[in-house]
């Protein structure tokens, strides 16, 4: 088994790997999406570590994106609506979440 510490630190490193590429991931998307519309302003404005969470600016309205709401998305379901352990691609999560929180 595992020593405590190591454990600790898995948790640590998976939850860096998850904030790196996410971010990543929407700052590739609102880059396209401000070179496709012509300026407008479209921004990760802040990163938040505990409970992982982006805010988003697009066009001067701020919205979050969370952990939560990502791992949902990603999350596949069979027929029963239980998972199957499969995800969804990140980048189009993402880019649907981004449509889906802005016009709230």
């Amino acid at each position: 088994m595992q020593d405590w510490k190591e454990k600790i630190q898995a948790i640590i490193d998976e939850h860096a790997k998850k904030r790196a590429e996410v971010t990543t991931t929407l700052n590739t998307l609102l880059s396209e999406l401000k070179v496709f519309a012509g300026g407008i302003k479209a921004q990760v404005i802040e990163v938040t570590d505990y409970p992982l969470t982006w805010k988003i600016e697009i066009n001067g309205k701020v919205f979050l994106v969370t952990e939560n709401d990502v791992d949902m998305a990603q999350t596949i379901m069979d027929q029963w609506e239980k998972p199957t352990g499969e995800k969804r691609d990140l980048n189009e999560v993402i880019q649907e979440l981004l449509v889906e929180k802005f016009g709230e």
